[in-house]
């Protein structure tokens, strides 16, 4: 998984550029998890803006982390409403801690249990989303998307 000459290259600089920093990092915290890589690296590149907005929250989970909270405006989808509003999200003192917080939430919170059992990335996605991780009704296909379009199932290597 170290080599990202092997993975077919986007034509987006942007998204190679995410890739190439935070895939490493990614591979190497889920490793020794039951999170597909491919889903965290669709996540994280989903929820940051392919590491736009990462600065501080990444994962985009909400709450406080070991170095705060960001307060920024987000979209909830209530009762098939999208709605803008303020939200307070983690925030991390490095990409690391980062990771590994979003990867203790997923891996620690029963509401996330039957994502741990998943056997492919898009059933984890739907288990993830199914245990409360956002209220976007189209964020399963959202993230299998990213993951289908920029082949991240590379990273997921022997598991895919």
């Amino acid at each position: 998984m170290d080599n990202l000459a092997k993975r077919p290259i986007s034509v987006y600089p942007h998204v190679e550029r995410f890739l190439a920093e935070y895939s490493p990092l990614i591979c190497a915290c889920c490793k020794d998890t039951r999170i597909f890589p491919s889903v965290a690296i669709a996540q994280a590149a989903l929820e940051s803006e392919w590491g736009q907005k990462a600065g501080a929250t990444l994962f985009g989970v909400k709450g406080t982390g070991p170095a705060g909270s960001v307060t920024t405006m987000t979209k909830e989808e209530i009762k098939g409403k999208v709605v803008d509003l303020p939200d307070q999200f983690r925030a991390y003192p490095t990409r690391e801690a980062a990771v590994r917080d979003y990867l203790k939430v997923l891996t620690t919170l029963p509401r996330y249990k039957r994502a741990l059992r998943a056997k492919s990335p898009a059933r984890q996605i739907l288990e993830i989303w199914r245990g409360g991780y956002c209220t976007d009704s189209k964020y399963v296909y959202q993230i299998i998307d990213v993951i289908d379009d920029f082949d991240l199932v590379y990273f997921d290597g022997e598991r895919a």
